[in-house]
């Protein structure tokens, strides 16, 4: 495997397959590795199966708890008194009109991006036009505007399709640190004080606006994600853990019909092990969905230090 394929497969399992089948093939993998390890000599001592289904059910009791916590977590980022929701909202607005150059750009995060990404190229193309040619202020510049027009294009390439989901702005622009297009004018100004004329520092503040409102628009949609991650994540791990545990209790007392010397029959040893794969289902669903959370709560930082 080339290491463009390895990254592409480490890329599609941390962020962009969907969380489902990332579990389920975790699921399948451990269920390899289980049948690899052998199931034979349980099914004449069955005390190896107590254990496990036993911790099987106050796992995912534990899991249930976690989905509380969640919950709680989640729902206490909306409370507020009516005058701070109003100024929410108020400042919402002003920065949607302010990033957007007063556009009347949709108010889905899909709308807003598109809106600022093309003002930023707007701005962006009018960088060095107006700096003497082949200096070196020119050249610093240009090779800007090169970066950033590149990043514009592939941002709206991905926003170019049917789907204005959050996923989608948030898959397109997570992995960008605007704020360092920002210390890079900031160190070409300081560079070019002497040649820079206050035409060029004109544009070099409004490309420097633009890119700062983007890095604040990128942490909120960010943030917003993470939030509606943690909703679904609370909902499917309810979905799956509270038949995991009935499924789980079952078996203990199928079990408990059995002699300590007798042997599991076909049946029953494929009701427990369905069981105890089901069992595992909840605990590679959180994998799964921890793996994206992380991924993206690493990329969250509005901080202009490099936390790295």
């Amino acid at each position: 495997m080339t290491e463009q394929s390895r990254n592409a497969l480490t890329r599609w399992v941390h962020l962009r397959g969907n969380r489902m089948l990332v579990a389920v093939l975790a699921l399948a993998c451990l269920s390899i590795l289980a049948g690899v390890a052998g199931f034979g000599p349980v099914r004449e001592n069955h005390s190896p199966l107590y254990y496990l289904l036993g911790s099987l059910v106050a796992g995912n009791i534990t899991l249930i708890t976690v989905v509380v916590s969640i919950n709680q977590l989640v729902i206490s980022r909306d409370f507020g008194t009516p005058g701070e929701l109003q100024r929410e909202i108020q400042e919402t607005l002003a920065f949607h009109h302010s990033a957007t150059n007063g556009s009347a750009a949709s108010l889905t995060p899909a709308g807003f991006l598109r809106a600022a990404i093309a003002d930023l190229d707007r701005t962006t193309a009018e960088l060095g036009v107006d700096a003497s040619d082949e200096t070196p202020l020119q050249e610093s510049l240009l090779a800007v505007r090169e970066r950033l027009q590149a990043h514009t294009d592939r941002v709206s390439a991905c926003l170019g399709s049917d789907d204005d989901s959050l996923r989608t702005v948030v898959l397109a622009i997570y992995p960008v640190r605007y704020l360092d297009y920002v210390q890079d004018l900031y160190s070409i100004q300081a560079a070019h004080t002497a040649t820079s004329s206050a035409h060029t520092d004109d544009r070099l503040a409004r490309t420097v606006v633009a890119l700062e409102s983007l890095d604040i628009a990128r942490y909120y949609f960010l943030s917003m994600y993470i939030q509606q991650e943690l909703s679904r994540l609370s909902r499917l791990l309810v979905y799956t853990g509270l038949p995991a545990i009935a499924l789980a209790s079952g078996s203990l007392v199928h079990l408990g019909g059995y002699d300590g010397g007798a042997t599991l029959s076909p049946l029953s040893t494929t009701i427990v092990t369905g069981t105890i794969l089901f069992g595992l289902f909840p605990i590679t669903l959180l994998a799964a969905a921890v793996l994206r959370i992380s991924t993206i709560a690493q990329s969250i930082s509005i901080t202009p230090f490099d936390p790295n």
